[in-house]
């Protein structure tokens, strides 16, 4: 009898406890996620200048952890990991999205939402997002029956902590949208000033609570990711002064509240007996910010570090009469096990694809021998391995990463600084007896430390690891919107300082600098190669110098009509932009001038991945710009122009005696490009399509139509060119300089303008450069009245930097924030690999570096450890840059041997001091450079360096 009551109890305190609930009585789920709330800011995890009772109370009367880890320790990354059981970086997501990104969580994953939708669950999320502000990446599309919140973090506005527009010039943030709490996915309440902010925790708890009575009879999850305590901190009126910690625990005090106000909605309802509410954090607190930060309670570092007061942060569970009252737990868990556990409760299926995150449950029941997990991978930056941990031990790998030590942090709204770049050391921590990470063990423990890199080689084969250049087996495409058109503008021997934008006072450009204000100007943007020919070989193919088929400017005819044979060819089947773009299923066009290979030969154009070719093959045929003909598509277009040798007048006699109008003609080889690709964009309106467009501008000789040069007459002092430097004589030679130069600029604005017209510029991204710097002494350009060069040593020609650093703008209405300004050095040669990532295509082959990550900001940027020069022809030169430090061979033709020039760009970007005998270490450097990346020229006239 007594072992039959016992059996009955038993079987009563089972059934009490069965994780599915009684028909059409699932259990609800409520998920209240903090924005960098470190794992010190709650009362029952230490916090003693305010009181936290409600959020206390669910860990008193449920279970906490104290070795919970979030997915990563920055914004996006760690919310994709809680929503969806992965590690971010499986799923392409890392660091923080930005307003108007074209990227987000891939629709194709499966989050949280989803799979309780599945089973018959209401779906509602209130609060911050920041997985993509896209409508296609917002939370409707994601499995979410209802939405209310900022879909980004709240220190992504256009204004100060005052309230006022940033109108610092080069400010990012000047051009963001106004911030708003969205209702579904359209602003509903628009936030101007940290006033404003005030209403935020409030909007959102009250939208909480009405979604939860509206559901009360059927299955519900909540999703509540409040904006706080995130900078910049506000709280509402009821909560300014209550705290002994000021505005953050004023905010904290609010955020409790609200917590628990969200309990008595369910107590009210009679639904606090099936519902599982979860508490946590999205990663630790943002230190820098002294009195508007949290507390790590000890442990080492804060947000955007894989150290455990980066990613360490308070989890609590709470069911009533289903979690065991009162337990805290030291076992290991992560941001990607929520899923999995909730799917277990809830007897909803597991996502479809492969995730990382395993269940819970045992451990919220009591179990004390379950552990689930043993080991954790740390991720910070995108893909870049940092760590690894397996039970206490924790193996902090070497690593570039930010580090807040060494620095006072700043207070009342105000970041302190930090240092982004620390060369973090390798270091072993026994994190059970030293959880702060203070004593490296390595020295005492080496077995260990070969079992956690053994674990960090199991990690690298499976997620990657971009510090090692490893490619994970099993990682999947970030989510992208529509792919947008690409507009390539390739002016023709335009100097670094010819541009407003850029520095210039004489010349107009006022399309080209509006562009600028609308996107980014980069400042440290090299051209592949000096001359015409090889500069685009390397920007079409992605191969630098070194390896590039065409390496200078090899003529194989004449200047005349019947002898135009063109430049050294590409070889047939060669990768370019054209291919790439055309495989990712783009309209493609090259219209302006080739100098790659004549239409009967590999060179072709069509033949290289552009459906469509209008312009010039022959680049020597672009010294005149009223030539007899172009060619499209292979075919002879003629021009209503008398035949001009441009290279015949020798200029004698004084300009009373030369009639200029014989260097004019009818039809100007420019406008005729124009009208094609605009043709070309008229066409092509309604689907992705991708245009290079390399006008001849402002390349000699000096020609214009009569309206661009009359702007500039008597602008400034002149006298007339007779042809004694070559290429044609000129009455006007500066004023027909510069209005080459605006006649340029006007025709980006006609492609600006024609994509409005169609109303499609938020859909196109557009690429603005130069193929090198401003020309040598001839054709009678003055380029030193102009300062073409702004300064930089060298031109056309050299690999100085005035012959290589050129102008690049970029411009993305809509999704780019304008006024930015970027220093990050990029070389076109990395044009490949960054419209491959822009489409999402493998990147080929390429010497080239993305700079997406520069334009989007999405991910780290990675930088170039080299970025490598040869020019054949002139005397012969080398160039190598690293970092700071530049390294210039010259003369090579004459003397292979030619010592190297070492100059600190950092200190001296005009070149002037050669610091080679100050600084011989480099150059060992330079030579294994050298000798590694150079391969042997095909044509002998290019070898220079064996």
């Amino acid at each position: 009898m007594k072992q039959l009551v016992i059996t009955m109890m038993a079987l009563i305190w089972a059934s009490t406890n069965l994780i599915s609930a009684p028909k059409n009585k699932k259990p609800n789920v409520i998920l209240i996620l903090m924005d960098d709330m470190g794992y010190g800011d709650l009362s029952c995890y230490g916090a003693l200048q305010y009181e936290t009772p409600n959020i206390d109370r669910l860990a008193h009367q449920g279970i906490r952890f104290t070795n919970y880890l979030a997915a990563q320790a920055v914004c996006s990354a760690s919310r994709a990991g809680i929503l969806t059981g992965c590690y971010p970086n499986r799923l392409g997501i890392s660091g923080a999205l930005f307003p108007n990104s074209p990227v987000g969580l891939n629709p194709e994953e499966e989050t949280i939402a989803e799979i309780l939708k599945d089973q018959g669950y209401a779906t509602g999320m209130f609060g911050k997002w920041h997985l993509g502000d896209k409508k296609e990446f917002l939370p409707k599309q994601q499995g979410f029956d209802e939405y209310v919140g900022i879909p980004y973090s709240n220190d992504m506005w256009p204004v100060d902590l005052e309230g006022k527009p940033i109108t610092t010039p080069g400010a990012y943030k000047q051009d963001l949208p106004v911030l708003s709490i969205f209702d579904g996915d359209e602003p509903s309440i628009y936030l101007r000033n940290l006033q404003d902010q005030e209403q935020i925790t409030g909007v959102l708890t009250r939208r909480s609570i009405q979604f939860i009575e509206k559901n009360k009879d059927k299955p519900f999850f909540v999703y509540i990711p409040h904006s706080m305590p995130h900078v910049p901190i506000a709280a509402s009126m009821e909560f300014q002064g209550k705290s002994k910690l000021g505005l953050y625990g004023d905010v904290m005090m609010e955020v409790d509240w609200s917590v628990g106000e969200i309990i008595k909605t369910l107590k009210k309802n009679h639904l606090e007996e099936n519902t599982l509410i979860i508490f946590t954090s999205d990663n630790g607190p943002w230190l820098n910010y002294g009195n508007h930060a949290g507390s790590t309670s000890g442990l080492r570092e804060g947000k955007g570090t894989s150290f455990e007061g980066g990613q360490r942060v308070p989890f609590i569970a709470y069911w009533k009469g289903k979690i065991q009252a009162g337990q805290v737990s030291n076992k290991l868990a992560a941001a990607m096990d929520v899923l999995p556990t909730i799917a277990e409760i809830t007897q909803a299926k597991l996502p479809k694809k492969k995730i990382d995150g395993l269940s819970l449950w045992p451990i919220l029941q009591g179990n004390k021998k379950a552990e689930p997990r043993k080991e954790f991978l740390y991720y910070y930056r995108r893909n870049n391995l940092e760590a690894v941990r397996k039970e206490d031990w924790k193996l902090v790998l070497a690593h570039p990463g930010r580090t807040y030590e060494g620095f006072l942090p700043a207070n009342d709204g105000f970041a302190g600084q930090v240092n982004e770049n620390f060369a973090v050391p390798q270091g072993l921590y026994d994190l059970r007896r030293d959880p702060g990470e203070r004593y490296d063990v390595q020295a005492k423990y080496p077995a260990k430390v070969q079992e956690l890199l053994a674990l960090a080689d199991k990690a690298r084969e499976d997620l990657g690891d971009d510090l090692k250049q490893i490619k994970g087996k099993e990682n999947r495409e970030i989510g992208r919107i529509k792919k947008p058109n690409v507009v390539y503008i390739y002016a023709d021997d335009l100097g670094y300082g010819e541009l407003g934008a850029y520095g210039q006072k004489l010349i107009k450009t006022p399309f080209l600098d509006a562009l600028a204000k609308q996107g980014i100007k980069f400042t440290q943007h090299y051209t592949s190669a000096p001359v015409c020919a090889p500069a685009r070989c390397m920007l079409l193919t992605g191969k630098h110098a070194g390896h590039a088929q065409i390496r200078g400017n090899h003529e194989l005819g004449g200047f005349t009509d019947e002898t135009e044979r063109g430049q050294m060819p590409l070889e047939k089947g060669t990768f370019t932009l054209g291919t790439l773009m055309k495989n990712a299923g783009y309209q493609t066009a090259a219209i302006g001038k080739w100098g790659l290979g004549m239409a009967d030969g590999t060179g072709n154009p069509n033949a290289h991945g552009f459906d469509y070719f209008y312009g010039l093959l022959d680049q020597k045929q672009a010294h005149n710009y009223y030539p007899t003909h172009l060619w499209e598509n292979g075919k002879w277009d003629t021009l209503n122009n008398a035949y001009i040798n441009v290279h015949q007048f020798q200029g004698k006699g004084a300009p009373a005696d030369i009639d200029f109008k014989q260097f004019q003609g009818k039809e100007y080889v420019v406008d005729k490009m124009m009208n094609k690709a605009l043709n070309f964009i008229d066409k092509n309106k309604s689907q992705p399509f991708f245009l290079y467009l390399p006008l001849p501008l402002p390349h000699l000789s000096l020609q214009a139509p009569e309206e661009a040069v009359r702007t500039y007459i008597g602008a400034f002092p002149d006298s007339a060119y007779l042809g004694k430097k070559g290429y044609t004589p000129n009455p006007y030679p500066r004023a027909t300089y510069a209005g080459m130069i605006s006649y340029l600029d006007s025709q980006v604005g006609r492609i600006v303008e024609a994509l409005k017209k169609y109303k499609i510029n938020q859909q196109t991204i557009i690429f603005f450069s130069s193929d090198n710097g401003a020309t040598f002494d001839a054709g009678g350009v003055d380029t030193e009245f102009f300062q073409s060069t702004a300064g930089l040593r060298g031109r056309k020609q050299d690999v100085y930097e005035g012959g290589i650093r050129e102008p690049l703008i970029v411009a993305w209405p809509g999704v780019i924030p304008g006024g930015q300004v970027n220093h990050h050095p990029t070389v076109q040669y990395d044009m490949l690999a960054t419209l491959a990532e822009l489409t999402g295509q493998p990147t080929p082959e390429t010497d080239g570096i993305s700079f997406l990550p520069s334009i989007l900001r999405h991910s780290e940027q990675k930088k170039h450890p080299f970025i490598y020069f040869e020019f054949p022809e002139k005397t012969g030169q080398v160039a190598i840059r690293m970092g700071r430090w530049k390294g210039v061979k010259s003369n090579l033709k004459k003397n292979r041997q030619a010592p190297w020039e070492i100059y600190d760009l950092e200190n001296d970007p005009m070149e002037h001091n050669n610091v080679a005998n100050q600084h011989p270490e480099i150059i060992p450097q330079l030579d294994s450079i050298l000798q590694k990346e150079h391969q042997p020229a095909k044509i002998p006239a290019w070898e220079i360096i064996h």
